[in-house]
């Protein structure tokens, strides 16, 4: 069942692949044998940055659990995202001799959340853009409410006499 559902791998304490199922090798393109003895981090991007990576080891090789998001490659150089659980094993003296790696392909929610954040900025400034619009309009309304208040006025002022005139 786990192998069914998520990438799994196991590395040695230098962070060599010691074991990936087929679902690892399904997702990154590459075959058992092009990953096996390679480095864990073979197939993580540059993203977001170095540092980040080196935290995660950090807290490995503390022997804690990291849970997090990784971006990786894919052997045709197709990146995917991957929800990842990744649990040292210790020893009696509590220092890791190996990582077991459980991921998850969350490419589509991230995508969808990429393309949410997208459609907001774009409805931001749609309504920055008909906000401005709408100003515009009021002003013009404004200046023309004032001009027919002034024609009203000039109106009811050149009426006044003849009308005193009609009513006499």
């Amino acid at each position: 069942a786990l192998d069914e559902h998520a990438i799994v791998s196991i590395s040695d304490i230098d962070n060599r692949l010691t074991y990936v199922n087929d679902k690892y090798c399904d997702i990154t393109l590459y075959t058992r044998e092009e990953l096996l003895g390679k480095t864990a981090d073979f197939t993580i991007s540059d993203h977001p940055s170095k540092k980040y990576y080196e935290n995660l080891m950090c807290k490995l090789k503390q022997g804690k659990v990291w849970h997090g998001e990784i971006i990786c490659n894919k052997k045709n150089g197709e990146m995917y995202w991957v929800g990842t659980t990744i649990v040292p094993f210790v020893n009696a003296e509590g220092n890791p001799y190996q990582y077991v790696t459980i991921q998850t392909d969350i490419s589509n929610r991230i995508q969808a959340e990429m393309r949410l954040r997208e459609l907001n900025v774009d409805l931001e400034r749609r309504v920055i853009e008909r906000t401005k619009e709408l100003d515009r309009q009021t002003k013009e309304l404004a200046r023309s409410n004032k001009e027919l208040d002034q024609f009203a006025y000039v109106t009811s002022h050149d009426l006044k006499a003849p009308l005193r005139a009609i009513a006499n």
